[in-house]
């Protein structure tokens, strides 16, 4: 029976040690490293521990290990790697999700790739069947990306290719990178590298060490380029395409010691579609409403995305301006809106080029002549041109106060068809 728990409390050992490795707290791959090795090392001491005959089999009378029973089945080749595919495995698992630091630092401490201007946050991808969408600005619109070399003074090429948004840096499907031309843009190279476009800048001492990303473009692969460029990745035909991507930045160090470093730095995600137009209403299928609303409003316009909201607001500009209490009310509200009410159109109506919602009632129900709001929509943040919506008082609403009203002769002819229609039902 001791030889039984020396047995037991070895076996816990190992799996603690393994169980350790799991966890994936080392930093750097020297202490993973170091780590496997005090692995292997206690493994080493278990083994000599360990007697050369088998322990006889469980009976019924010997009382079962509820602590090893609970813990997993662990395999020492999932935690001890046999080859670099394993161990890259790991150190990738280390990487956050969307790495957020702009600047990477060589092993030595000595020089650093750093983005110094962020590329923009939208970038509408060019189709090869159309022109130049021109090159990547930076986040202020007027100019480009710049990365530098700090702490190198030799020359280097910088490469650039357009990867994945979320994880680890891998070349993006379906987009690639494309040389933009232009009369003063930076001089580069373009070539592929296992079927991902790389664009090469060359990194000069004369110009500290810093380039200006002024001729790399966005280029959408075409779907069935992807599935030759991609044929192991059939399973994402049924997934949803990203739309973003990163601009990623390397470059190849040569030390005094004759050894070479790679570094490598990505960009914040750019999203790649066309950014949406500012709401427009062209057309309303209503000009006024009674005060207590709930009229069924048709609004025809354009750029109407998911997150569209229509908003009724009073303002200062739209009430009369010899109204004494309406200026009065405006100053006690420091010029805000004097009433607005929010409204969401009906989701199963709600297209990009109408949507249908229900008039809101006016704060005041006990109002004596018309009172005049604006209609806006808000959709993706930007606002449309407002327009003038009237609320009547109580009773002075008919159904033919809409925005499209019949001409006299379409009227006139409308009701002589209606008279011949009721002959021709006599006869």
């Amino acid at each position: 029976q001791q030889q039984q728990q020396q047995l037991s409390i070895v076996k816990r050992r190992k799996l603690e040690s393994y169980v350790e490795l799991d966890n994936d707290d080392a930093c750097s791959e020297d202490a993973f490293i170091r780590k496997i090795a005090s692995a292997s090392s206690t493994d080493l001491e278990v083994s000599s521990v360990e007697p050369a005959p088998p322990p006889p089999p469980p009976t019924q009378t010997q009382p079962a290990a509820p602590t090893l029973m609970m813990l997993p089945t662990v395999s020492p080749t999932k935690f001890i790697p046999t080859g670099p595919r394993a161990m890259t495995r790991v150190a990738h698992k280390r990487q956050p999700a969307v790495p957020q630091n702009t600047v990477v630092t060589s092993s030595n401490g000595r020089v650093q790739l750093e983005i110094v201007s962020q590329p923009e946050q939208q970038h509408r991808a060019r189709y090869q069947t159309e022109g130049s969408r021109g090159a990547v600005k930076d986040r202020s619109g007027n100019g480009f990306p710049i990365v530098r070399l700090a702490g190198y003074n030799k020359p280097a090429v910088l490469q650039v290719f357009i990867g994945t948004d979320i994880g680890r840096v891998a070349p993006h499907m379906f987009y690639q990178a494309c040389k933009v031309a232009g009369k003063n843009s930076t001089q580069c190279n373009e070539k592929k590298v296992d079927g991902t476009m790389v664009i090469e800048i060359d990194f000069k001492p004369e110009s500290d060490m810093t380039v200006t990303c002024d001729c790399v473009g966005i280029l959408k692969e075409r779907n069935v380029d992807v599935e030759h460029r991609f044929p192991d990745h059939l399973a994402q035909k049924n997934k949803k395409k990203s739309t973003r991507c990163r601009m990623v930045f390397r470059t190849q160090l040569a030390h005094d010691d004759g050894t070479m470093e790679m570094l490598q730095v990505c960009s914040n995600p750019i999203i790649c579609t066309q950014p949406p137009g500012v709401p427009e209403i062209c057309k309303k299928s209503l000009n006024s409403c009674p005060v207590d609303g709930g009229l069924e409003l048709f609004i025809i316009g354009k750029n109407f995305l998911k997150d569209t909201h229509v908003l009724f607001q009073e303002t200062y500009e739209s009430c009369p301006p010899n109204d004494v209490a309406t200026e009065l009310a405006v100053r006690q509200h420091l010029g805000g809106a004097l009433w607005e009410q929010t409204v969401l159109p009906d989701k199963e109506y709600l297209q990009q080029t109408h949507l249908v919602c229900v008039v809101p009632p006016y704060i005041h129900q006990n109002i004596l002549k018309p009172v005049t709001v604006q209609l806006v929509i808000i959709s993706s943040g930007k606002k449309s041109e407002p327009h003038t919506f009237v609320y009547t008082p109580k009773g002075s609403y008919t159904t033919l106060a809409a925005a499209t009203t019949l001409s006299t002769a379409a009227l006139h002819g409308s009701l002589s068809a209606a008279q011949d229609a009721a002959t021709f039902m006599d006869t």
